[in-house]
C-alpha cells in the first residue's frame, strides 16, 4: 500500500470461475490437464529453468522491453487487460468505417470472448493456485547474488535475489491471484482470434503507438521541483540497461503486424515485467483462442437467427429438464448484458 506498510492480498475475482459462461459448455471445458511445472515432481527442471527464465530478461531489461511490459501491463486505475483489447476493437471500428450492424456484432463477440476467457482462466487459477515469480524466484535463489533490475531508475546489476521485484509499479508489484495461466494471455488470444475470424484474415487493424521519451510508466522524467525528483537520476535518460536514469532514453515506436503477433507480445510481456512464466503464457495463449472461436461460432448462430442447442441435463430428472425455462432467461440475460457493454463502449469511443 502507498503509506509504505503491508497488507495481505485477498483473492481477487475469486467467484469468476462460477459465472455461466456465454458459449463454453462449463467453465472447466477447456482447462489443460497438464497445468505448470511444480518444484518437487518429476517437472522441477522445467520449474526452475522457467523461473529462471524470468530471471534472465529481468538481467537484461532494456528500454524496449519496459515500454513492452508497461504497454500491456494495465494495472489499477487503468481500462484493465480485456479493456486494453476493447479498446484496440473500437480502434480497429473507426479504422475501418464499420457500419452500426458490423460493430454491434464485433463488439458483442469481442466482450463476450474475453469474459468466456476470463471464466475458463480463473477457473484453472483457481484449481491449479500456482506460484508467482515474486515468490518462486526469491526462494529458488535466497540469498544468491545475480544480475537483475535494481528497482526504479537503479538499471540492472548485481543484487541479492531474496529482494528481487518484478518490474512493475512499486505499489502494485503482483496481482492478486494464482499464476497459471496467465489472464493478459487469455484475454488476448480471445480477442485476436474474433478479430481474426471477424475481419477474414490476420492483419492489425488497430493503432500504433509512439512512447515519447521519459514517458515511462514506471520512470518517467522527473524534473527539479516536481514530487519524487532526485538530481542525477530522475532528470537524467538512462544510457543502458546497467545504468541509472529515467527510461525510454529516447522514442520508441510500438507496432504489430497482425492480431498473432500483438496477443504474442501482450502475452510475452508478462514474463519481461517478471509476473508470469512460460507455462502460464503458452497455455493461456491456446485456451484463449479456443474460447475465441467458440463464441465466434455460437455467435454466427444467433446472429443468423439461429438458437443454440440446449445443454445437457447434469441434474437430476427430478429437478430440470433439459427444457429448463432458465436456460433461456439466462441467455437473453446475457445478451442484454452485451449490448449494454456495446452501448456503453460506442457511447465511450466518441468522447475519447
Amino acid at each position: 500500500m502507498a503509506t509504505g506498510g503491508f497488507v495481505t492480498q485477498k483473492w481477487a475475482a475469486s467467484q469468476t470461475a462460477n459465472v455461466d459462461p456465454f458459449a463454453m459448455s462449463s467453465p472447466m471445458e477447456f482447462r489443460p490437464r497438464s497445468g505448470p511445472p511444480l518444484f518437487g515432481t518429476p517437472t522441477e527442471l522445467e520449474y526452475k529453468a522457467q523461473f529462471n527464465e524470468v530471471l534472465n530478461y529481468s538481467a537484461n531489461l532494456d528500454d524496449r522491453l519496459k515500454v513492452t511490459a508497461e504497454f500491456w501491463a494495465d494495472g489499477p486505475f487503468s481500462t484493465l487487460p480485456p479493456g486494453h483489447w476493447h479498446h484496440i476493437c473500437l480502434e480497429s471500428i473507426y479504422n475501418k468505417r464499420l457500419d452500426l450492424k458490423q460493430t454491434i456484432q464485433l463488439l458483442f463477440m469481442q466482450a463476450h470472448a474475453v469474459m468466456d476467457s476470463a471464466i475458463a482462466c480463473w477457473d484453472a487459477k483457481r484449481f491449479y493456485d500456482s506460484v508467482r515469480p515474486i515468490t518462486a524466484i526469491q526462494c529458488l535463489h535466497q540469498n544468491e547474488m545475480a544480475d537483475a533490475w535494481r528497482g526504479q531508475y537503479m538499471g540492472v546489476g548485481l543484487m541479492n535475489l531474496s529482494e528481487w521485484q518484478p518490474y512493475q509499479n512499486k505499489f502494485f508489484v503482483t496481482p492478486a491471484f494464482a499464476g497459471y495461466f496467465s489472464g493478459h494471455s487469455t484475454f488476448s488470444a480471445s480477442s485476436a482470434q474474433v478479430l481474426r475470424l471477424f475481419f477474414g484474415n490476420d492483419t492489425f487493424l488497430g493503432n500504433y503507438y509512439t512512447i515519447r521519451e521519459g514517458a515511462s510508466l514506471f520512470e518517467p522524467k522527473i524534473l527539479f521541483g516536481s514530487p519524487g525528483y532526485i538530481a542525477n537520476v530522475t532528470d537524467v535518460p538512462n544510457q543502458g540497461p546497467r545504468t541509472v536514469g529515467y527510461a525510454p532514453a529516447s522514442d520508441i515506436f510500438l507496432s504489430w503486424s497482425t492480431w498473432t503477433e500483438a496477443a504474442q507480445e501482450a502475452g510475452l510481456s508478462r514474463l519481461i515485467g517478471g509476473i508470469h512464466i512460460k507455462a502460464d503464457n503458452v497455455d493461456g495463449l491456446a485456451v484463449g483462442t479456443q474460447v475465441g472461436q467458440r463464441v465466434f461460432d455460437k455467435a454466427q448462430i444467433l446472429f443468423a437467427g439461429g438458437e443454440q442447442p440446449p445443454a445437457p441435463c447434469t441434474c437430476p430428472k427430478t429437478t430440470c429438464s433439459s427444457e429448463d425455462p432458465t436456460i433461456s432467461a439466462t441467455t437473453k440475460s446475457i445478451q442484454v448484458s452485451g449490448l449494454l457493454v456495446i452501448m456503453l463502449s460506442i457511447v465511450g469511443f466518441l468522447f475519447l
